[in-house]
């Protein structure tokens, strides 16, 4: 049996590649054997990208354990999701250096959706280090196929691999409790996410509907570290500081976990995030299989799993105005918003059950370790 050790990030914090890294690995594969090491050093979404003495401290245990399982431990290949940030990338490069100095496959995962603006911005040197390694790996992982376009001009095509994000088996077993009409926001509040553009268009909307809820889950975030450019445009994402919406028709709610966040999906009808940069979006999947009427925006995955107007609607990044046109109609018209939830809650159970995507990545495992 094939051995892989994969260092991935496991909870906390309670963001897409950690969860969706736990739904991965939470159960053995049936051919490959998987050694985990958890390589999250933060305890909160927020303080991500900022470089602390514990974290350090944090990571030299992790790294000095990964030495020791990889001389040891004699796995035949690694897994280790990728970043777009250039610290992100003098971690990664720590990790892979090692890997192919001892000739171990490499299996590497970009979650995210703007590889290529970062790749531009470095310089001669470090690009070349950050080519090589990617040059260096059997696999390369995207989440879907517009996602592959990010690697255009710095990989081969046959390098590269789908791997959808899973939803949480829990949504599964959802039960509505929509006794009225709430939108749903889950992410951090930051420009980057949309979540100023969503607050402009509810404080419009909460003028003329006492009816209707707005419920923000997530937290603000002291300055972005991640995202930085609109993944259409390429037109930097200007920082904006955190704004509370004041109104009744507001609901703030910084953390929610297990049956809590799943009975925030059961209460709400309508979910929004209107991104300007995305991979996959696991808050838009789980609206999605929550038979919410979904709002994104022209991202990352969002592209490829949403057909618009009938699972869900796509808007442009910073299109506040079709983000509210879309918002009033679906708030108005009962049956468009139900319909839409429930198409798109089927697309999600057939394609990105956590058993099926655990399977596809099993056979992403196996080519990669089989290469010769």
């Amino acid at each position: 049996m094939k051995k892989v050790l994969a260092l991935a990030p496991l909870p906390p914090p309670y963001s897409g590649p950690e969860i969706s890294s736990e739904i991965l690995f939470s159960r053995p594969l049936d051919r490959v054997r998987v050694e985990l090491i958890n390589i999250s050093v933060k305890r909160g979404k927020s303080d991500r990208g900022f470089l602390t003495a514990g974290a350090l401290a944090r990571y030299s245990r992790i790294y000095l354990s990964y030495l020791l399982r990889l001389m040891l431990g004699r796995p035949d290949g690694i897994y280790l999701p990728i970043t777009a940030t250039r610290m992100g990338w003098i971690r990664d490069l720590s990790i892979l250096y090692p890997a192919h100095i001892l000739g171990k496959k490499t299996i590497l995962h970009m979650r995210g959706g703007h590889f290529h603006f970062f790749y531009r911005m470095l310089d001669g040197a470090f690009r070349k280090r950050v080519r090589g390694a990617l040059a260096r790996a059997s696999v390369i992982i995207v989440q879907s196929p517009s996602l592959m376009r990010q690697f255009d001009g710095i990989v081969s095509l046959e390098k590269l691999r789908i791997l959808p994000n899973p939803y949480p088996p829990d949504f599964e077993r959802i039960e509505f409790r929509r006794d009225r009409i709430r939108v749903l926001f889950v992410g951090l509040f930051s420009a980057a996410k949309g979540y100023h553009d969503l607050v402009d268009v509810a404080r419009e909307i909460l003028r003329w509907r006492e009816d209707v809820e707005f419920v923000f889950l997530g937290t603000p975030i002291r300055g972005e570290k991640n995202i930085f450019y609109n993944q259409l445009t390429g037109e930097p994402i200007p920082w904006r500081p955190f704004v509370r919406l004041q109104h009744p028709g507001a609901r703030y709610i910084a953390s929610a976990y297990g049956r809590q966040k799943l009975r925030l999906y059961e209460e709400c009808s309508i979910f929004v995030l209107p991104s300007y940069s995305e991979g996959f979006s696991m808050a838009v999947l789980e609206g999605m299989v929550s038979a919410c009427a979904v709002i994104t925006s022209k991202v990352g995955a969002m592209v490829d799993i949403i057909e618009h107007g009938r699972t869900g609607v796509l808007i442009n990044p910073g299109d506040r105005k079709s983000l509210r046109e879309w918002l009033v109609r679906l708030i108005e018209d009962e049956k468009l918003r139900r319909e839409m939830g429930m198409r798109a809650r089927e697309y999600a159970l057939r394609h990105f059950s956590p058993e099926k995507v655990r399977r596809q990545m099993e056979e992403i495992f196996l080519e990669a370790l089989s290469q010769s």
